[in-house]
């Protein structure tokens, strides 16, 4: 995620941007679940790993071409841990998590459930 975050500010894009784009997201709900763990007591609230797709604020191109915002969800208590963020486009693109990555994050999700 450095190797990220240098690349946004080198980019000289917003960072209060990026995060008021993920909150707007994580509060519609607006993200794509890969993986879940647990369900809390409420109904229809759970603890998800998540990929929220969001808009790169300087090159106007939308979602698509935007970054993709890793982290874990707890619908029951209503906040969000943010822990990858990557670009889609230019050339320090990424198409998406590998499969060693998703495994990590999982495991990450059950390191928090487990805490």
């Amino acid at each position: 995620m450095k190797r990220d975050i240098k690349y946004i500010n080198k980019k000289k894009i917003s960072i209060d941007k990026i995060l008021q784009e993920i909150e707007a997201k994580l509060i519609s709900q607006n993200y794509d679940v890969e993986y879940e763990k647990e369900f809390c007591n409420e109904i229809n609230n759970k603890i998800v790993l998540v990929k929220v797709r969001i808009i790169n604020p300087q090159n106007n191109k939308g979602e698509s071409s935007g970054f993709r915002v890793v982290g874990i969800v707890n619908e029951c208590d209503d906040y969000a841990i943010i822990f990858n963020l990557f670009p889609k486009d230019g050339s320090k693109r990424k198409d998406n998590l590998t499969n060693e990555e998703l495994e990590k994050a999982k495991h990450l999700l059950c390191e928090y459930l487990e805490s």
